[in-house]
C-alpha cells in the first residue's frame, strides 16, 4: 500500500476527508507520521457528487498529512462504503502439484484468485476477497494452510462488490488529486483490526460507525466479516433537530452537538 514501508490512507466521509501517513516499523507496527483533515464537499453517503470539490477536499487532506510528516504522497488505499456495497459467498479449488506437495503462498492466492471467478452483475465489480476457511483434503475449519501437506486446496471466502461507476468515480477524483490508488478496502474491516479483539470477532459483534450522515453496520464472526449495512443516517440529522428547535444556525448547532452530547 505505498513505495517501501510507507502507507498512506484516504478515508473520504461526508462530512471530512481525512489522510494519514503511517511507516511500518521493523517489528511489523505502524507507527503514525501524520494525518491531515480537511472539510468534505462532493461526496454525500459513499457516492460522488462533484468531482471537483471531492479532488479539493482530497488534495487540502493530503497536503496537511504531507507537512506533517515531512513525506511525498503519491499512493493511497482508499476506504469505501455506501449502500452500493454487497456481500457474497464463494468457494474457489485447486491442485496442489505432487511434486510440491507443501501449500505455498503461491497457492493460497491461486485459490483466492479462483473464488473470484463467478457470475456477477456488469454493474457491479469485486473490492476484495476475504477467506474465511480454508479446506485442505476434505478438512476445513483451517486459518492459514501455509506449509500444510495436500493434493487439493479449497477456500470459502467472502466477496465483497460495489458498484462500478461509484468506484470509478471515486478512483478518478483520487487520480485528479495527482495520486495512485494502491488499493481499496471496505471501511469496517480497517476499523475492525483497530477496535474488536480476536474474541469478538470469533464470538460474534456488531461494528457501528456513526459518521455525519451515515451510519455502517458490520457483523464479524468466526473471526470474519458476515453482513454489512449502511443506513442514510447520521449525526447530521442531531445538528439539524438542535437548529431548527432551537432556531441557531447549523454552525452553532453543531458546536453545541459536540460540546454536551452524551450517549447515555
Amino acid at each position: 500500500m505505498g513505495k517501501g514501508n510507507i502507507i498512506a490512507s484516504l478515508d473520504l466521509g461526508t462530512s471530512k476527508t481525512r489522510c494519514m501517513v503511517g511507516e511500518i516499523n521493523r517489528s511489523g507496527d505502524l507507527d503514525v507520521l501524520g494525518y491531515g483533515i480537511s472539510t468534505a464537499h462532493g461526496i454525500k453517503k459513499g457516492i460522488v457528487i462533484n468531482i471537483d470539490s471531492l479532488v479539493q477536499s482530497i488534495v487540502n487532506a493530503v497536503e496537511l498529512a504531507e507537512q506533517m510528516s515531512n513525506t511525498k504522497i503519491n499512493h493511497v488505499a482508499v476506504g469505501l462504503s455506501g449502500g452500493n456495497i454487497s456481500l457474497l459467498t464463494n468457494r474457489g479449488i485447486v491442485a496442489i502439484p505432487k511434486s510440491e506437495g507443501e501449500i505455498t503462498h503461491q497457492d493460497v492466492e491461486r485459490v483466492l484468485q479462483a473464488a473470484k471467478i463467478m457470475a456477477i452483475s456488469h454493474d457491479q465489480e469485486i473490492i476484495d476477497v476475504i477467506p474465511r476457511d480454508f479446506i485442505v483434503d476434505g478438512c476445513d475449519g483451517i486459518k492459514d494452510p501455509v506449509g500444510m501437506v495436500g493434493t487439493r486446496l479449497e477456500v470459502s471466502a467472502c466477496i465483497v462488490t460495489g458498484l462500478l461507476t461509484a468506484i470509478q468515480n471515486i478512483v478518478r477524483c483520487v487520480q485528479k488529486a495527482n495520486l495512485t490508488v494502491e488499493s481499496m478496502i471496505l471501511k469496517p474491516l480497517a476499523a475492525a483490526e483497530i477496535l474488536l479483539t480476536e474474541d469478538e470477532m470469533d464470538m460474534g459483534v456488531a461494528l457501528v460507525d456513526v459518521g455525519a450522515g451515515t451510519t455502517e453496520i458490520a457483523i464479524f464472526q468466526n473471526g470474519c466479516i458476515m453482513a454489512y449495512e449502511m443506513l442514510p443516517i447520521g449525526g447530521d440529522l442531531i445538528t439539524n433537530d438542535i437548529a431548527i428547535g432551537l432556531r441557531l444556525p447549523y454552525s452553532q448547532a453543531e458546536e453545541i452537538k459536540c460540546k454536551h452530547a452524551c450517549t447515555l
